[in-house]
C-alpha cells in the first residue's frame, strides 16, 4: 500500500503548480510530486486540470526516460516503434480536455513506477491503456462509473476481486467429466472472454516474449 509522505499544504502545492506552468516544467519539486502522490492516493483531484496535465506528461517523460538509461531494449507491437507509441500517448493526455476516469492508476503508475514494472516496455504498455480509448466522468453513466471503479481498485491493489470470481453463475462454467480431464483448459471459463481487447493480449505477449 502507498504511504503518504510529509504533509505539504494544499497552498503550496497550488503555488508549485503555478510555478510549473509558468516554468514551462523545468524541475518537478518534492511539492509536485506531492500532488501527484495525492491524487494516487485518494483517487481524487481539485487542481486545475491544464495545470496538472502539464505536471503529468511531464512526469511521464521524466519516467520513461529514467527507464531507458537501464533499459533500452524495445520492440515493435503491431509494426509500430516505441517512439510512435509513445508520442501518441502524449498526443492523447495533450488532448483531453477533462480528468480521465483513469487519473488515480495514472498517478500510481508515474509517483512508483518500478513499484509495479522493471522495463521500459511493459510500463509503457500499462500507462498507454490509462490514456487510450478510455472513457471521462462527465461522459459516463452512474452504472458504468460504479464497474469502472471497481476495476481500478483491482488493478490498483493488484489482486483479483476474489468476492466476484467466487460469485460466478454455476452455468457459465463448462466442466468435462473428472476421468477424461488432461489439463487446466478442460475446464471453460465463458467470462474470460470479456477480458479486453484481443491486440492488448497480443502486445502483452510480444513484450513478455522479449523481455
Amino acid at each position: 500500500r502507498m504511504e503518504a509522505s510529509r504533509p505539504v499544504s494544499r497552498e503550496r502545492k497550488l503555488a508549485a503548480l503555478t510555478g510549473f506552468e509558468e516554468s514551462k516544467g523545468v524541475e518537478i519539486s518534492e511539492d509536485l510530486e506531492a500532488v501527484i502522490q495525492e491524487i494516487a492516493i485518494s483517487g481524487c483531484s481539485t487542481y486545475d486540470w491544464p495545470q496538472l496535465q502539464i505536471l503529468l506528461r511531464c512526469k511521464l517523460s521524466k519516467v520513461v526516460d529514467e527507464f531507458r538509461k537501464n533499459d533500452k531494449k524495445t520492440i515493435e507491437v503491431d509494426g509500430e516503434g516505441f517512439a510512435v507509441r509513445y508520442d501518441r500517448v502524449l498526443e492523447f493526455m495533450k488532448g483531453f480536455k477533462e480528468p480521465p476516469f483513469t487519473l488515480q492508476r495514472m498517478c500510481e503508475l508515474l509517483y512508483e513506477p518500478k513499484r509495479y514494472y522493471k522495463n521500459t516496455e511493459k510500463f509503457l504498455l500499462a500507462f498507454s491503456k490509462t490514456v487510450c480509448g478510455i472513457s471521462f466522468p462527465s461522459q459516463m453513466t452512474t452504472e458504468e462509473k460504479d464497474k469502472k471503479t471497481d476495476k481500478n481498485f483491482s488493478k490498483s491493489n493488484g489482486t483479483i476481486n476474489e468476492e466476484k470470481e467466487a460469485k460466478i453463475k454455476p452455468q457459465e462454467v463448462v466442466m468435462k467429466p473428472k476421468e477424461s480431464c488432461s489439463s487446466s483448459s478442460d475446464i471453460v471459463n465463458n467470462t474470460s472472454q470479456k477480458e479486453g481487447p484481443k491486440n492488448e493480449d497480443s502486445a502483452q505477449m510480444q513484450i513478455e516474449t522479449q523481455s
